[in-house]
């Protein structure tokens, strides 16, 4: 580690009997690593703060409302920047407030300095930072305080300054280089410091299937909250169900439950953990541990496929008609299971033109008419839901108008039914009147014509 000087040297009385600046009443200086870093390596970063503490108790002036063991006020931007530096935890806790930045923390205070034949109070903040990108991170820093030499009190108010003056002073800069991690392993998953692995198991015989726990433990100095935690050899005649973790401390503990697939397995397999340590990367493994199972052995379970997604998109024409065609051969197959209904008021067709049986579907909208026609027409109702209706009725003597009129409404109706779509555009009892008044006038007119 290095002590970065300050930047205004606090100086003693000289011989011509100069005084001691304000200013130097006071330093703040930054604590980082003599050396380069690696990216997602932790490092200490500190903050330290000495102050004169005879001229603070006599002239000190508090900068804020609220009070302050310690008034002054630490300037840190790289504190407040996101993405360049990670504040892994806060390491000082003390009963010091002071403010920093925009809040009031808490400072530890350390052991007394003395420069200049002076002796300064100390209070220090320390955090475990570190950064996961490679490059020079610079930490400024500075602080402010006011004093005064004449006060008064005041009954609402307190102690009042009369001559108060602001003054501030600045660290030295300081910066730590983030080196760029090296090429490691598929395993090698970020781990930066000195580690030690172990596991166990928490019983030595199990069934196939049976589910138990094995506990990695992983202590150290370095990233150990950051990297992630070695992967268990499910393919080692075991599975995996779950993970937990927690950090205390310098420790790291995993728990992993899985289950035997085989009964021939013996040992639960060992764990490795690849780290960068000193600039080298090393491997460190755990002990195999002995485990005795029985059982018929079992495929490791599947997880269950996560179910499609079902995207509605908007139907071709082409799509509807071959959805009406579909639906025509469905109420075809119910319509052949009951003899047709006599038509009304028409005489019986030649036995040549005759229908084959027929019956009515359900009571739907697009099952009578079709019901309706196919009495009409003498043929079978999975013929009337067809694309040459039309030209059926046409042949039969319905006026064309018409019978394009029911062709859509009909092919509506069904289509409606049978995946939703176009929305007819006439009711089918109004379509089935005009019909039979239609059906009606070809009959009395075929019959005048065989007279």
């Amino acid at each position: 580690m290095r002590v970065l000087p300050v930047l205004l040297v606090l100086l003693a009385p000289t011989a011509f009997g100069e005084e001691i600046k304000p200013e130097d009443r006071a330093f703040v200086e930054v604590v980082v690593p003599d050396r380069a870093v690696y990216a997602r390596e932790v490092f200490p970063l500190r903050v330290r703060i000495g102050y004169d503490r005879a001229f603070f108790s006599q002239h000190g002036v508090s900068l804020f409302r609220q009070e302050m063991d310690l008034p002054v006020q630490i300037s840190a931007p790289w504190l407040r920047e996101t993405g360049t530096l990670t504040l892994v935890r806060k390491d000082a806790a003390g009963g010091t407030r002071l403010a920093l930045n925009d809040d009031v923390v808490e400072a530890a205070a350390v052991e007394d300095v003395t420069r200049s034949g002076r002796t300064y109070g100390v209070v220090e903040l320390a955090w475990t930072c570190q950064s996961d990108y490679p490059g020079t991170v610079a930490f400024p820093a500075s602080l402010r305080f006011a004093h005064a030499t004449r006060f008064e009190e005041d009954f609402v108010g307190g102690r009042v300054a009369l001559d108060r003056r602001d003054a501030a002073v600045a660290a030295a800069p300081s910066t730590v280089e983030i080196r760029r991690l090296p090429e490691g392993p598929k395993n090698f998953s970020g781990a930066v410091g000195d580690f030690e692995i172990r596991s166990e198991a928490d019983r030595a015989a199990v069934e196939v299937g049976e589910i138990f726990r094995v506990t990695l433990t992983i202590t150290g100095k370095g990233n150990l909250e950051t990297f992630g935690a070695p992967a268990f050899a499910d393919d080692a005649g075991f599975h995996v169900y779950g993970r937990s973790e927690r950090v205390d401390g310098d420790t790291r503990t995993v728990v992993y439950e899985v289950a035997a697939t085989r009964a021939d397995v013996e040992r639960v397999p060992p764990f490795d953990l690849v780290m960068l340590r000193n600039g080298q990367l090393m491997t460190t493994w755990t002990a195999p541990i002995p485990i005795k199972v029985s059982g018929s052995s079992v495929p490791a379970p599947v997880e269950p496929a996560k179910p499609q997604e079902v995207v509605s998109r908007p139907q071709s024409i082409a799509t509807w008609v071959v959805l009406a065609l579909g639906a025509g051969i469905l109420i075809g197959f119910f319509l052949r299971r009951r003899p047709r209904p006599e038509p009304a008021k028409r005489e019986p067709a030649p036995a040549a033109s005759v229908a084959p049986t027929d019956v009515p579907v359900p009571a739907t909208p697009d099952g009578d008419l079709a019901a309706f026609l196919a009495a009409r027409l003498g043929i079978t109702s999975a013929a009337v839901i067809a694309p040459d209706l039309r030209e059926r009725l046409v042949a039969a003597g319905i006026d064309a108008e018409l019978a394009e009129r029911t062709a859509r409404t009909l092919e509506a109706l069904v289509a409606s039914r049978y995946g939703g779509a176009p929305t007819a555009t006439e009711g089918p009892e109004e379509i089935r009147a005009a019909l039979a008044r239609a059906f009606d006038n070809t009959s009395v007119r075929t019959s005048h014509s065989d007279d």
